[in-house]
């Protein structure tokens, strides 16, 4: 769950010590080209041929797989998943592969070169059996395959009358998190990045739409609305690992803190609300079965609200949410969805620090 980011600071919103080294995400849908880009040649005869047959095939085949896979066993579909996803790693995304394989080497400095490549193998398969499933996710919900997750804050939360936002890790099977609080009677509202194919977007919009979360237009239009929805007393989704660009801006492992990350905003948009930050995730486990995780908030604005928010009240939250996530994510790096887009910019060495006891 993605949410976008604002262009400029609402009035109490602390100014960054340092600014934003991503920019802000913006999203338009792609105005198709015609005859005349084809014409022209160059880099509007490449997008031509992008648009019009490779995003075609690749996007179709999405299409056409999800629809034969909701008719397919749990297992063998999402066994599936798991084989095509290791494929894709080891001859098509090489270059995810090796953003992946330099994370570990930071995260995990124990793994030995030769469990390196079982490690990407595993993350390239719970990839690919996560995309598969995206086709079964009711009958997942409906066959009883999630165990856990106790919606009891968010429900006290609603009863209360306080906002709440649910703060997300793309970890195991993340799409299932999207229609488990809808389905426990808990509202939910996102928005989100979608992917660069248009096919595709459609599959995952129409995806979450099914389970029952709000979809909200993936730019800079929604955070109005999700500001709206949180005072109506609806719950208001975010990621706490959006990656843009092959970087990952959450959880900081060590990094420094980005103010346009959504380990920021999401304090932001909390303060503004009085609302508490609830954290959860859903992770694998074997036979095609998942636990999903729901902790007490984090971060609660409703009891204990700033008059204004500084860099050091978001310095603090940041360090508690990522006290939160870092050893959830460090312990199940395989099913990490983010490793592969982890990135490290020049200076850094991002690391995993265990809390003392």
């Amino acid at each position: 769950m993605c949410a976008t980011q604002p262009e400029a600071p609402a009035p109490d919103t602390p100014k960054p010590e340092t600014p934003s080294r991503r920019g802000t995400y913006r999203w338009q849908k792609e105005v198709p080209p015609g005859w005349r880009d084809l014409v022209a040649g160059g880099k509007r005869a490449r997008r031509w041929r992008r648009y019009w047959i490779a995003d075609v095939l690749d996007g179709l085949g999405d299409v056409v797989g999800s629809g034969l896979m909701r008719r397919g066993p749990v297992e063998a579909v999402s066994a599936l998943g798991g084989r095509l996803g290791r494929r894709a790693g080891a001859r098509v995304h090489l270059h995810g592969t090796e953003v992946a394989r330099t994370a570990l080497r930071h995260l995990r400095p124990e793994v030995s070169p030769e469990a390196e490549d079982a490690w990407l193998g595993d993350m390239w398969e719970n990839i690919g059996r996560t995309f598969a499933e995206t086709a079964l996710l009711s009958r997942l919900h409906d066959q009883g395959r999630l165990q856990g997750g106790a919606v009891e804050h968010f429900q006290r939360a609603l009863r209360d009358g306080v906002p709440a936002i649910a703060l997300f890790a793309h970890v195991g099977n993340w799409e299932l998190a999207y229609g488990f609080l809808p389905r426990h009677g808990v509202p939910l509202s996102f928005a989100y990045q979608p992917p660069d194919n248009r096919f595709r977007h459609w599959v995952i919009k129409r995806t979450r739409q099914r389970q029952g979360a709000e979809i909200l237009p993936p730019d800079l239009r929604s955070l109005r609305p999700l500001l709206e929805r949180l005072r109506a007393g609806r719950v208001v989704g975010f990621a706490v690992d959006e990656a843009i660009e092959d970087y990952c801006y959450g959880p900081a492992f060590g990094r420094p803190l980005d103010p346009a990350a959504n380990i920021a905003v999401v304090q932001v948009l909390a303060h503004l609300a009085g609302a508490r930050i609830i954290p959860g995730y859903c992770l694998r486990r074997p036979g095609v079965r998942f636990d999903v995780e729901i902790g007490a908030p984090l971060i609660d604005f409703s009891r204990q609200r700033p008059e204004r928010l500084t860099r050091a009240h978001i310095a603090e939250g940041a360090a508690v949410i990522n006290a939160h996530f870092e050893p959830v994510i460090h312990a199940n790096l395989q099913q990490w969805f983010m490793l592969h887009q982890f990135g490290i910019r020049e200076g850094e060495s991002p690391r995993f620090v265990p809390a003392m006891s």
